[in-house]
């Protein structure tokens, strides 16, 4: 990897999708850019580029602990 970074897209303060980018240098080919996405939301996901949809997550009606994703929710209040 020649460089790389990490962005959440938010919806105000809620994060709802995370980019990972990454710029690779093959040999013998120019460097190019690499990307990567990862849900963060129940909300059904799509993320287009030019247009062209080129990531999807579905909704979730809810999480258990058995599910790939899970969330616990916490009061911060007293």
């Amino acid at each position: 990897m020649s460089d790389g970074a990490i962005c959440f897209a938010c919806i105000e303060t809620n994060p709802e999708v995370l980019l990972v980018l990454e710029a690779q240098r093959r040999p013998g080919a120019a460097a190019a850019w690499y990307c990567g996405f990862n849900r963060a939301a129940f909300a059904g996901l799509h993320v287009r580029l030019d247009g062209k949809e080129i990531w999807t997550a579905p909704n979730l009606g809810g999480t258990s602990p058995n599910e790939p994703y899970h969330v616990v929710p916490i009061s911060l209040r007293r």
